[in-house]
């Protein structure tokens, strides 16, 4: 959703940074582990101390900075299977760090049954949001073509990074939880949507199971 009307007005903007960076030398690969490493970093130390506005903006900003590599990448002419797992196998930490860094916050600061809520729909969201990547993973090794599904990773972020950002300003616990489990929710939905689309392209293949 998000991620396919943002992509292309990103790409413009980035481009001139993207240019500036390939004359002095800068790597895609090191734009997408700088930028991963700040991501983690903001999410583990910040989250947890309670900083939530300061970390939601933060990590809203970097998640932009984000796709600076991708334009780098194609500027340079670097596009690579390596640099795709490179940006692939960041994702997944950073990701990880914030859901878990969320879970960190509730069970430090939130009262008991806050807690509960938002540390049942934030380890929720951590263990759902891993498969999506998993099934177009284990799909593409198969050699089936699986992309899409109705929430992508950045509309997953930004959803939560938004009841994050609005908890920080007074929201209630629940509504954060009601985020975080939408998120999972729509975890769900996108994988069931890939699995779907794999076991279509099995069936309809030559040999395939009838």
């Amino acid at each position: 959703m998000l991620s396919r009307f943002a992509r292309a007005a990103v790409a413009r903007f980035f481009t001139p940074i993207a240019r500036l960076l390939l004359r002095a030398g800068v790597s895609a690969t090191a734009v997408t582990l700088t930028s991963g490493l700040l991501a983690v970093l903001v999410a583990a130390v910040l989250v947890p101390s309670g900083h939530i506005v300061a970390a939601a903006l933060a990590l809203g900003a970097l998640t932009v900075v984000d796709s600076l590599d991708g334009v780098l990448a194609r500027l340079a002419g670097t596009d690579s299977p390596w640099g795709a797992f490179v940006d692939s196998a960041t994702d997944r930490v950073v990701d990880g760090t914030i859901l878990a860094s969320i879970a960190l916050y509730a069970h430090l600061h939130l009262p008991v049954g806050d807690r509960t809520l938002v540390l049942v729909a934030g380890l929720g969201a951590l263990v759902l949001d891993q498969l999506v990547p998993y099934a177009k993973a284990r799909g593409q090794a198969e050699g089936f073509d699986v992309s899409g599904g109705i929430a992508q990773r950045a509309d997953r972020l930004v959803l939560v990074l938004v009841g994050l950002f609005a908890h920080g300003l007074g929201a209630p616990a629940w509504a954060l939880a009601a985020v975080l489990a939408l998120t999972a929710v729509l975890a769900v939905v996108t994988v069931g949507q890939r699995v779907a689309s794999i076991r279509r392209q099995a069936l309809s293949a030559p040999g395939g199971e009838s």
